[in-house]
């Protein structure tokens, strides 16, 4: 079956009102209801429920240091926002050598943030103020270090939906 069907069946199933809106989803990410990047991070259906998550605790305080990082801050609830950005990758696993091999390919890169983020599954809208989330691991890349006193972005709203961070770790090259 087509993953694009499973979504819609999982959808109809949490929801049957859901399915009378079927024709407002769209595949254009930047439009209302548009599909969002699926996550491969561990189900949460609240945002305290996801903050509070053993598993993604877990995960983020047993992540190794990759070979030639040595970790700035670990397990928290936001993730770096400072100057020095160069963009991020969306993760299939929190695997802080997979993070750290992006960041040694791209030049200035002297630091990244792996973290877990709350998503929503649709682009919400007036349509789907508050859609089903997904949890995304990202990576994030610095040229510059990162610390505890950087990881201040915790997340926003979108509509109705409460983006959320947790399980963030931060690694600078030693």
């Amino acid at each position: 079956m087509h993953a694009f069907t499973l979504l819609f069946a999982g959808l109809a199933a949490a929801s049957p009102m859901l399915i009378e809106r079927q024709s407002s989803f769209s595949t254009d990410p930047n439009a209302d209801c548009g599909m969002q990047p699926f996550g491969f991070g561990p189900p949460s259906t609240t945002d305290t429920n996801f903050e509070q998550n053993p598993a993604i605790q877990f995960i983020s305080l047993a992540a190794p240091a990759p070979k030639n990082y040595a970790a700035a801050f670990r397990n928290q609830t936001g993730s770096s926002q400072q100057a020095g950005y160069q963009g991020y990758y969306n993760l299939m696993t929190y695997n802080t050598t997979q993070c750290a091999g992006y960041c040694n390919a791209v030049s200035g890169c002297t630091a990244f943030n792996i973290y877990f983020e709350r998503d929503p599954l649709l682009n919400p809208a007036a349509a789907c103020p508050n859609p089903i989330a997904t949890t995304n691991i990202k990576c994030s890349l610095y040229s510059q270090s990162v610390s505890q006193a950087t990881a201040t972005n915790q997340g926003q709203y979108r509509d109705q939906f409460h983006v959320v961070i947790a399980g963030s770790d931060g690694f600078n090259q030693s």
